[in-house]
């Protein structure tokens, strides 16, 4: 709807989201999106909530897409902390329908 994505309460929401964004970077938070076509298992901090059948056996279990990024802090150069996992699709094969 035209009239929802020009109203000034969008605009207004995007403004604030911008702001937090601001916010949470000047304290270290970032959001985290993990590659896709990377196995799961190799990056640390996602969550599969759901599946994509493949039929190519090289991309089982890893993320398809990110449905829903997550948020880290950098506590030092070596020390990372995940603050929210990512929330990920990941490839299954056939065989496992």
């Amino acid at each position: 709807n035209q009239e929802i994505v020009s109203s000034p309460l969008l605009r207004y929401f995007e403004a604030v989201k911008d702001k937090l964004d601001l916010l949470l970077q000047s304290r270290g938070i970032e959001k985290f999106i993990p590659e896709t076509g990377k196995p799961i298992t190799e990056i640390v901090g996602c969550r599969p909530v759901d599946t994509v059948i493949t039929q190519e056996k090289n991309q089982v279990n890893n993320i398809a897409e990110v449905v829903q990024p997550g948020f880290k802090i950098n506590m030092d150069d070596n020390n990372i902390k995940i603050i929210k996992e990512a929330e990920v699709k990941v490839y299954k094969g056939e065989e496992n329908v």
